[in-house]
């Protein structure tokens, strides 16, 4: 678990409910530590190119499952946290 509150911290946009992260139910939680590693050394690194041939890099966990051949149904998605509605304007 501490290698992937390490990625997640380097990597924030995988982030969405760090309660999950404890409860290791993160997006990685079905995939297990090689996917894991093997984003995390490559993330933002690999570039496709579109039928246009435009080219972009891969973002996406579920991308790049796909692009490596995985199993995207292992892919955790992620919950978006919402903000709690106090009635005033803050950042909770």
């Amino acid at each position: 678990m501490c290698a992937e509150i390490i990625f997640l911290i380097q990597n924030i946009e995988y982030v969405a409910s760090a309660s999950d992260i404890l409860k290791q139910k993160g997006m990685f939680s079905e995939l297990g530590e090689k996917w894991f590693d093997d984003d995390w050394m490559n993330f933002r690194r690999i570039t496709v190119t579109d039928e246009n041939g435009k080219p972009s890099e891969i973002s996406s966990l579920k991308d790049f499952v796909e692009y490596r051949g995985g199993d995207t149904s292992l892919v955790v998605p992620k919950r978006t946290a919402g903000k709690k509605k106090t009635g005033k304007d803050s950042d909770e």
